[in-house]
Parts: structure tokens; C-alpha cells; sequence
């Protein structure tokens, strides 16, 4: 491949030598603002092209109702789960205010497009370290969104919707930035922001820069060199690590091992127990864990290269020992569900494939040595990038345009729970408190009526925890999921017991309650107050 091929310019790096003048290489990457400034634009391009999916988005609707009622305590005050615990205050607090003025959809765009805008810049960074060039920020960026897409194993992603996780992986690909630099001080503390923004997303990079400055003995500060940045960013940390800490406050231990366990194995299985995803996409995730590897065995490693290594082990060790707890605790019990609710493999989802691309990258931008390798690089790159961009265009057109936060199966059915949800904001009272199918994440959001359970909407604090969970055995029981199948009486006492002043569900099969609205898939139930109803 020449020099002036265009994949050479996009992933050029300077002259040799330039991981020990990185500081100056940098200055030298940012001279041209506008250029800088047109780079970060491409990557944000990318985050939109990919995650720009319409509102709401997969947990949109969980946090961004939170986040209303934080800002105004009264708008839907007898919500259960939205009187809950508040784990996020720092997010709440930043992105709250926009629920206040303007609708929860154009909210959630102007949090994503902010969100996004700040993972840029940092991308940007981080990957300008390993790799320079107008446009390879972009080129690592879709690729490293590939790879985390098709090969985590937990569920984990890095760019999405506009939640608390989102900025607390901006700071820290930022922090990664400094801390492969040398810049310690700097990387804990913006490592502390993304602790405060998301504890454990920023709490495991803490974990996992300690664990590169014990390993990195070459080049590591003395202790004392970075206390002021531990400091600051321990106290900036508070701001999450506070409110988290306050969850089991004032409940028994035994109350609280119970949650845990409802916690870890029954709701969020998927994420946090290596029993319940690791068959299924375990191997995939541990073939990118060889794949990056076998880069370290044949790519020699510089400074930066050998920090980011040092990191990136860590999180694979993290994920390890998740697995580790999972399987000696092949059954729910106290002490694992104590353990894994922390989240062992989120990091190893994202930092696992991030590594892989900069590892590529960085060899793709060679100048000399290894030709073969270096082109080899760089078709994986372009092949990751395109193959999630055929991935992306075959999952959107499966979904006919569908938000992820919305359990239907249609846009007519979608249009029909709008319908709904329409009627009920702007006929029944504020203080109703309605019913709805367990499996909907989008009923206050819409029709901003207090819910009396929902499987999406789980509170973070123990006591709420336990509430949650009796709630929804109460009315449910251990086998039913739908409205419609629960016995007449039972869903009665349970109405009359909380105060639910209405139901909604499917049409078919009808209940034995009076119908005050309903279209061609769901109805709006009354309930009576007294026992003399029906």
C-alpha cells in the first residue's frame, strides 16, 4: 500500500519516538482547532449513525422519569418505584432540569447528543495517543463499537442512550488517556467524575489503574506523586459512592441478604450471574480476550501500549474472578449474590474490545517493519467498522422503526399504546394510580400516572427491593405474567389493598371490571373503591 493511499493518511502517526513526547505530539495533533474539532465531529457522526435510535431507548424511560420526579418531588409523588432511593444523584442533578422544559423526548436527544458529544471528545483522545490522522479517531471508534457489540458478554456497551453510564464512560476513556500517558493525577481524577456520574463504571477504572501502577514498575510514580489525585478524586467520587452506600441504611442484614439475592439472581441475572449468559456468550467474549492476547505476543509493547495492557488485564481479571463466584455458587445464596451485584464483567466487555482496536491501530499506523501485519490491521478495522454498519442497518429494518424501550411487536400496537396512555394523561386524575402490563417500561413516560409495579422500573435500595419484589408476588404469583390471567378476586383485593384506581391491559380476554376506555388492543379498566363493585 503507498503512502498517499488515503487509509495511510487516516491512520499516520508522526515521526518514531513519539510515545516519549507524547505531550508534544499532542499539542502538535491539536495546532488546527478546526481540524480537531472536525475530527471529534466524526466521531460523533459515528455515535449518532449507531445509537441514534428514537427515543426511548432501552432504560431512557427508567432514568429520565427518575430524573423528573428528582428535580420535582410532586409530579407523580405516589409513584412507588420513582419514590425509591435515588443511586444516580449526580446524573439526576445534571440531566434532571432538561425534563423540567421540555418533553421527555427531546430531553432524552438533548442528553444524547450532549452524552455523545463528550465521548467524542474523549475517543478522540484516547485514540490519538495510539494513532493520528484526520479521520482515525472515527475508524477506531466504529470498530471498538463493533467488537464491544458482538462480543461482550454481560450486556455492556459504552455509547447508547441518555443514562448515567454513558458520561461515566467519557470520563473514563478521558482518564485512560492520561493514565497511558503518565498523567496520574489527572486520570484519577477523572476517573473520581465517572464514579460520581456511575459508581461501579467508575469504580472498577479506579480498581483497574491500581492495578497498572503495581504492575507497571518501569515507569510508575511514587506513591506520594499521586495522593493529590487520588484525593480529589476520591472526594469527587463521594458524590456517587454516598448515595450508594445509603441503599441497605437502617435494614436488617438479613433483609438485605435477600435482596441481594433477588437483586443478582432473579432480576438482573443476565448482567451480573455468569450461570445465566456465560453459555451463550461466554466463548465469544473469551476468544476476543485471545485475540487481544496474541497481539500482545507479536506486537511489542512501548509505554502507553504497556499501561493500556496492564489495565486491560485487569478487567479481564475482574471478569474472571465474576466467573470464579458464579460457579462455586452454582445455586442463589447470600454471600455470591453479596458479591456479584457489583457488576464483575462490565468492564471486560468494553476495555476488552477498546484494547484490541488501539492495539490494531497502533500497528496499522507503523511507518516501517512488518508491512504484511500492518495492512492486515488495517482490513480488520475497516472490516469491524463495516460489518456493525450492516449489522446496524439489519436490526433497524427488522424493527420497522420501533423504539428498544417499547414492548410491542408493531408501529400499529405502538400507536395504539399511545392511544392509551394519551387518554389516561389527559382524562383520570394525577393521582390515579393504574395497572399496567408488567413487561412495559413506557407508561410514565407517556401517560405520567403513577404505576403500582413494573418489571423494568427495579428500585436500588434494599427496602424498596423487598417492597418490589412483594408487590409483584402479590398480584402475579410465581407463574403469571399477564393482567388478564389473574384471578378476578385476587386482583381485586390487591387493587383495594394499594389504592389502584385503574387497569390497564389487552383486550383479550376481558376482565370483570367496568371499561372507561379502550381501542383494538388494550383496554382501561375503572376499579371500585368500596366492595360492592363487581
Amino acid at each position: 500500500m503507498s503512502a498517499q493511499h488515503p487509509l495511510n493518511v487516516a491512520l499516520d502517526t508522526p515521526v518514531a519516538g513519539r510515545y516519549e513526547t507524547a505531550d508534544a505530539t499532542f499539542r502538535m495533533s491539536t495546532r488546527s482547532r478546526f481540524k480537531a474539532v472536525l475530527d471529534v465531529l466524526l466521531v460523533f457522526a459515528v455515535f449518532f449513525l449507531i445509537a441514534g435510535r428514537p427515543t426511548p431507548d432501552t432504560n431512557e424511560a427508567h432514568y429520565l422519569t427518575k430524573a423528573k420526579h428528582f428535580w420535582e418531588p410532586r409530579w407523580i409523588e405516589h409513584d412507588f418505584f420513582l419514590s425509591s432511593s435515588d443511586s444516580h444523584v449526580v446524573f439526576y442533578r445534571t440531566f434532571g432540569w432538561l425534563t423540567t422544559v421540555l418533553s421527555f423526548d427531546r430531553a432524552a436527544w438533548c442528553g444524547r447528543i450532549a452524552i455523545w458529544f463528550l465521548t467524542a471528545c474523549a475517543w478522540r483522545r484516547l485514540s490519538q495517543v495510539f494513532v493520528t490522522g484526520f479521520g482515525s479517531a472515527a475508524i477506531t471508534a466504529v470498530a471498538a463499537l463493533s467488537l464491544n457489540a458482538h462480543f461482550q458478554m454481560s450486556g455492556e456497551w459504552f455509547v447508547g442512550g441518555c443514562e448515567a453510564k454513558g458520561v461515566a464512560y467519557a470520563c473514563v476513556f478521558w482518564g485512560l488517556a492520561d493514565l497511558v500517558l503518565c498523567r496520574w493525577n489527572q486520570a484519577f481524577i477523572a476517573f473520581g467524575i465517572g464514579s460520581a456520574f456511575h459508581v461501579l463504571v467508575g469504580g472498577w477504572s479506579v480498581l483497574a489503574a491500581g492495578f497498572v501502577w503495581l504492575g507497571d514498575r518501569r515507569s510508575r510514580p511514587a506513591l506520594k506523586q499521586i495522593v493529590p489525585g487520588l484525593c480529589v478524586g476520591g472526594l469527587i467520587a463521594l458524590a456517587g459512592i454516598v448515595p450508594g452506600l445509603a441503599l441497605s441504611r437502617g435494614v436488617d442484614s438479613e433483609s438485605v441478604a435477600i435482596a441481594n439475592r433477588i437483586y443478582v439472581f432473579d432480576r438482573l441475572a443476565h448482567h451480573l450471574w455468569a450461570g445465566a449468559f456465560f453459555a451463550k456468550f461466554g466463548l465469544r467474549h473469551f476468544a476476543l480476550c485471545g485475540a487481544w492476547g496474541l497481539l500482545c505476543c507479536i506486537v511489542p509493547a512501548d509505554g502507553p501500549r504497556r499501561r493500556l495492557r496492564w489495565f486491560t488485564l485487569a478487567s479481564i481479571t475482574a471478569s474472571l474472578g465474576g466467573l470464579a463466584i458464579s460457579y462455586a455458587s452454582p445455586e442463589p445464596t447470600s454471600w455470591a449474590a453479596a458479591l456479584l451485584k457489583f457488576y464483575w464483567f462490565r468492564l471486560s466487555d468494553v476495555v476488552t474490545a477498546v484494547s484490541v482496536v488501539l492495539e490494531l491501530a497502533a500497528v496499522a499506523a507503523q511507518q516501517s517493519g512488518r508491512p504484511v501485519l500492518r495492512k492486515v490491521a488495517i482490513g480488520l478495522l475497516l472490516l469491524c467498522g463495516g460489518l456493525h454498519f450492516a449489522s446496524i442497518w439489519r436490526e433497524r429494518s427488522a424493527a420497522d422503526g420501533l423504539p428498544r424501550g417499547e414492548a410491542v411487536v408493531d408501529a400499529p400496537t405502538l400507536e395504539r399504546w399511545l392511544d392509551v396512555c394519551r387518554w389516561i394523561r389527559q382524562t383520570t386524575p394525577r393521582d390515579a394510580l393504574v395497572l399496567a402490563p408488567r413487561a412495559y417500561t413506557t407508561f410514565k413516560w407517556h401517560a405520567e400516572r403513577a404505576e403500582f409495579v413494573t418489571w423494568k422500573d427495579i428500585p436500588q435500595d434494599a427496602r424498596s427491593l423487598l417492597e418490589w419484589e412483594r408487590r409483584l408476588q402479590e398480584l402475579y404469583g410465581p407463574n403469571e405474567r399477564w393482567v388478564n390471567y389473574i384471578p378476578h378476586d385476587q386482583m381485586l383485593r390487591v387493587c383495594r389493598k394499594y389504592g389502584i384506581t385503574h387497569v390497564v391491559t389487552y383486550a383479550e380476554p376481558p376482565l370483570a371490571l367496568p371499561v372507561v376506555y379502550r381501542n383494538d388492543v388494550y383496554v382501561v379498566y375503572a376499579v371500585e373503591p368500596r366492595g360492592d363493585g363487581p
